[in-house]
């Protein structure tokens, strides 16, 4: 930060005797500034500025702060600030007339405007009149200016002739007298003063004090209520509870855990549910008999939905149709015979159920003659009706011809993989983090793998990836990238990219474990596969049951499909 300017200003010669004028409008407090250093220790205003102009001797150079002083004391200054430039000359008539000559020509001297600045020109501002002074002797007014004004004494009458230097005079004397007197005055109230800033000094120094240790006072009186409210709330707080628990809420303890059991019973729950519906899908396809089974009670099921609206609509019905009959019979006959297909178990106990349950899980023919001999004695003791015992039998041994079938026990079902579901074999879900893959694996694709460039790489994959589509005619691909606006765009049937929208790192991340976890409520039993090196990616995917695929393998994949894809159309041409 630069420092300001301190150097003084010539004055033009002809504006000196308008500048003498003008300081009669000098701010008060830079009189007040000026009382200290004037020699003569004056204090009327008129007297002051006298004294200021003769140490000026004529205003040849001013300083600095008195040009500021000026600048922001005088009235016409301050006018002319608020003034249009091109207006100014037009109205120097008027302002001089409200103003003054020499006010005027002051205020358009300290204008910072060069256009006013030039309006101030000796043509204008003739020097002022000044008043010629009254009719007394030089050494009276010299003696009446710096000695008697300033001490209220009485002017003398001058003598008709001046009294030389050196000789006897009375009046000198008084006067030599009187100057003494306001020294030694001076020096009295300079002492005065000295004494009393000493004495406010050492006040202020012992208020400090005194307030310090009133603060530090309170700040520990603070402190130690604020302990004593801790140590008793904490003791009423204990004591109250004590008193709850042991008079009026025994139970408090069993509520707030069943609380918390409840809270997490939705996680339980819901993590359940999908275990078992995707168990239950799983089931369907790996074995046709469930399938068939399940096919065929979704059919009872349909059968007594109609049953329960026909027989409600014939109820209901003024004038029945004469064909509701009929169709009632035929419906019945339809669950009949669906389910003597089934060979369902038929009414009984509850414990009935049970035993067809432990048949279903048996592992060995031991579990199965144990299963058989507790049906066979709840049969004698009559808890069990023949029929259903005859079914528990018959399931038996349906159980244990699974058991000791070579093909049944050892022949699984092969894992579907992604190279199978990549060259058209097998049906499955591809989601593909688009970010992560192109960074990890930019050498392999032969794209920039730089994040600045990573749309002008997902545009010049954009033809091998429909080419991929095109030979994954099973298969679902989902790409997902970050982006400002949420979008998806089709590039195939089976071939989608999606931006996440929004601000912030890893959207793209979150909308995609949520389509997983869509796909995984909604079609269980389709494989899915996730393209990613991101760990909590990783992690989300092998939670919702899906197989991941690191990037650059899943690359090489791409790159080795597409290539053989060229090479086995160049054969057949």
């Amino acid at each position: 930060m630069s420092l300001p300017d301190t150097t003084p200003i010539d004055v033009p010669e002809w504006l000196r005797p308008h500048l003498e004028v003008a300081t009669d409008e000098l701010p008060e407090a830079y009189l007040d500034a000026l009382k200290d250093w004037v020699r003569g220790g004056f204090r009327n205003r008129r007297l002051l500025r006298q004294e200021w102009i003769r140490s000026q001797k004529g205003f040849a150079r001013i300083p600095t702060h008195l040009r500021d002083a000026l600048a922001s004391g005088l009235r016409c200054r301050r006018v002319l600030g608020v003034l249009d430039p091109r207006a100014v000359e037009s109205l120097r008539s008027a302002l001089t007339a409200g103003f003054g000559p020499s006010h005027l020509a002051v205020a358009l001297w300290l204008d910072d405007r060069e256009t006013v600045r030039l309006l101030a020109t000796p043509e204008h501002f003739p020097p002022p009149a000044i008043a010629a002074p009254a009719d007394r002797s030089a050494w009276v007014r010299i003696v009446q200016s710096l000695f008697l004004d300033t001490a209220d004494v009485p002017v003398p009458k001058a003598p008709d002739t001046v009294p030389e230097p050196g000789g006897d005079n009375p009046l000198r004397r008084e006067l030599e007298n009187h100057r003494g007197w306001l020294e030694s005055t001076r020096r009295e109230l300079r002492e005065v003063r000295q004494a009393a800033v000493a004495d406010r000094q050492r006040h202020d120094s012992e208020h400090a004090g005194i307030v310090r240790q009133l603060t530090t006072d309170l700040q520990e009186a603070r402190q130690a209520l604020a302990q004593w409210e801790g140590r008793h709330q904490e003791q009423l707080r204990r004591e109250l509870g004590q008193a709850l628990s042991e008079q009026v809420r025994p139970w408090l303890a069993r509520a707030i855990s069943v609380e918390e059991q409840v809270a997490d019973a939705p996680s339980d729950l819901e993590r359940l549910s999908a275990g078992v519906e995707r168990a239950i899908a799983r089931q369907r396809e790996t074995d046709r008999h469930h399938g068939n089974h399940a096919r065929l009670r979704l059919e009872i099921q349909q059968l007594q939905d109609l049953r329960d609206r026909a027989q409600l609509a014939a109820n209901d019905a003024l004038q029945p149709l004469g064909e509701w009959a009929r169709l009632l019979n035929q419906l019945d006959s339809a669950m009949i015979h669906r389910r003597t297909v089934l060979r369902d178990l038929p009414h009984a106990p509850g414990w009935a159920a049970e035993l067809a349950t432990a048949i279903s899980l048996a592992g060995s023919g031991n579990i199965l003659d144990e299963v058989l001999h507790r049906a066979v004695h709840l049969a004698q003791a009559g808890l069990l009706p023949i029929d259903a015992l005859d079914w528990l039998r018959v399931r038996a041994a349906e159980r244990r011809s699974v058991l000791v079938d070579p093909l049944l026990r050892f022949v699984q079902p092969a894992p579907i993989r992604i190279g199978d579901v990549l060259q058209g074999r097998a049906a499955g879900l591809i989601l593909i983090d688009a970010y992560n893959w192109i960074g990890r694996s930019g050498a392999v694709l032969e794209v920039s793998a730089e994040a600045a460039a990573f749309s002008e790489s997902l545009r010049a994959l954009r033809p091998r990836l429909r080419q991929m589509a095109r030979l994954a005619v099973r298969a679902e691909i989902h790409l997902f990238a970050d982006g400002p606006d949420a979008n998806t765009v089709g590039l195939a049937p089976n071939l989608r990219i999606s931006w996440s929208g929004g601000t912030g790192p890893h959207r793209a991340d979150a909308v995609l474990s949520g389509h997983l976890q869509h796909c995984r409520s909604t079609s269980g039993a389709t494989p899915a596969f996730v393209v990613s090196d991101d760990q909590e990616v990783r992690r989300a995917a092998t939670r919702l049951g899906a197989a991941v695929e690191p990037c650059e393998a899943f690359a090489k994949r791409f790159v080795a499909l597409l290539g053989q894809s060229v090479k086995d159309g160049a054969q057949t041409l």
